[in-house]
């Protein structure tokens, strides 16, 4: 910022300076931030929480029940009795989850 505000530097090489700095604190704070918590879990700080998983797959798979029923549902709507649910499965890969049931 002083380089930025300095008037005895040419305006293009204040520019340029101040567009590496900002650019390098960014990528800086962007590349620490998209990596800390894999680093993390490998180094051994994090470990997995089981009670915290056990919570996530539990709400996942209401989700999940929760779209096969609306699914269900919807079949039998007048407005849709065109629609391919075959082929509604296979974008939404419900397939795999129907065991679920």
């Amino acid at each position: 910022m002083l380089v930025a505000t300095d008037t005895e530097l040419n305006q293009q090489i204040r520019d340029v300076c101040l567009f590496y700095v900002v650019t390098t604190i960014v990528y800086s704070v962007l590349i620490s931030g998209m990596t800390i918590k894999t680093m993390m879990k490998w180094s051994g700080f994090i470990v997995s929480d089981p009670i915290k998983e056990k919570m996530t797959n539990g709400v996942i798979r209401k989700m999940i029940l929760s779209t096969i029923r609306e699914k269900d549902k919807m079949q039998h709507h007048d407005h849709l009795v065109g629609t391919d649910w075959e082929r509604v499965k296979e974008i939404t890969h419900l397939k795999k989850f129907e065991v679920l049931e």
